[in-house]
């Protein structure tokens, strides 16, 4: 174990500079007792001994208790010190914190933007692709339509192929194309795909009349319509095809003229989206322009015929006196302009007031002779009276 001691300082202010063991202290106390008793009497020692006694005792507890409280008060001093210290690393430490905290929220606000900015370009960026794809849809498909009804201008085989095209495009299997007859106000089914239909549901279903069809909202607006559930439909339970569950009704139009409809049926509970039916009016449009363009190619080819078989009549009246030749020509000219199988001629025989069957193109002339329209008995009698009437 360690030797006691006790810090020594000669002034009460000053910090203690010695540092004085139990040992050294006792012979310092010696050396001053011998010093103050020094050339004086024995009896004179022997009184102040005690005296002495008291003084050297006194002088070192005040060291030690002076010792004490200088340590103390250095340690007071150190731990306000180290407290102020720690007060002011504690300051700096939370303002760096705070510091640091505020540009991580600054950062994080700013990485947060950034990310909705990419987040919102992303998006921007898809639907252009989306759109870009669709778009490329649509023309590849109206390319792909207009290739195949520019193969021919027989407005049969034309909506025979768009048809098949239409469907192909769209992935469907069942659909029809119906011209408007305006005369007859009627819709006239000239091609379908996807239904097998008896010969009487065929006729049937071959002539719409407007006032009795919803089609003929499309003919009126020229807009599509859009049935989302035909299930319940008379004519989806007479084709005998209940598992057809919505139809897009587009109308085929040449500028602002509705020339008919196009109905394309779905077979799943998917409805059709705009886009979908976007893309149905863009390629109605390219039909309907199609169907102008083949319209107009018959009548040319029907004026051109004519116009033909009208000289040909005329060149046959003026080079040939023969009746019968000249009526001949004229059923067959007249067979070919009006596009039928049979044609058969009467003279009006104004003694018997009777129209009598001379010449037949297409069918056998048997009995032909024997052929006799009395018009008093016959309903075309009012129409051919009124036309002898003018003669």
């Amino acid at each position: 174990m360690g030797k006691k001691g006790t810090f020594f300082s000669f002034l009460p202010t000053s910090r203690p500079f010695l540092y004085l063991e139990s040992e050294a202290l006792g012979r310092t106390q010696e050396l001053l007792a011998r010093q103050l008793v020094e050339g004086l009497p024995a009896d004179q020692v022997v009184e102040l001994q005690p005296r002495l006694a008291a003084l050297l005792g006194g002088l070192a507890t005040g060291f030690s208790q002076q010792a004490r409280e200088t340590v103390l008060a250095e340690q007071e001093l150190i731990r306000g010190a180290l407290t102020r210290e720690l007060q002011r690393v504690g300051e700096a430490l939370r303002k760096a914190y705070d510091e640091v905290e505020q540009q991580v929220q600054e950062r994080t606000a700013e990485l947060r933007a950034a990310n909705e900015s990419l987040r919102h370009e992303i998006a921007e960026r898809k639907r252009a692709e989306e759109e870009i794809k669709q778009r490329n849809r649509e023309l590849s498909a109206i390319n792909a339509i207009a290739a195949t009804v520019n193969r021919s201008l027989d407005l049969g085989e034309v909506l025979s192929h768009a048809l098949d095209k239409v469907l192909e495009t769209m992935e469907l299997e069942v659909g029809a194309i119906r011209l408007l007859d305006e005369q007859g106000g009627t819709l006239d089914l000239k091609v379908h795909r996807g239904v097998d239909l008896s010969p009487q549901i065929a006729e049937r279903l071959s002539r719409v009349k407007l006032a009795e069809s919803h089609l003929a909202q499309v003919i009126a607006t020229g807009e599509p319509l859009i049935v989302e559930d035909v299930s319940a439909n008379p004519i989806v339970e007479l084709i005998g095809r209940k598992d057809l569950k919505s139809v897009a009704v587009i109308p085929l139009k040449s500028k602002s003229r509705v020339l008919g409809t196009m109905e394309v049926l779905r077979l799943d509970s998917r409805q059709f989206t705009s886009e979908e039916i976007q893309l149905l009016i863009s390629i109605s449009h390219q039909i309907g322009v199609t169907i102008e363009n083949a319209r107009l190619y018959k009548e040319a080819q029907n004026s051109a015929l004519q116009s033909a078989s009208l000289f040909e009549i005329s060149q046959s009246l003026i080079s040939s006196l023969d009746l019968d030749r000249i009526l001949r020509l004229i059923v067959e000219q007249a067979a070919r302009l009006l596009e039928g199988d049979i044609c058969t001629l009467f003279l009006y025989d104004r003694d018997t007031d009777e129209l009598l069957g001379q010449v037949r193109y297409g069918a056998s002339e048997e009995h032909l002779q024997e052929a006799r329209i009395a018009l008093s008995h016959h309903q075309i009698a009012a129409s051919v009276s009124s036309w002898l009437a003018d003669v």
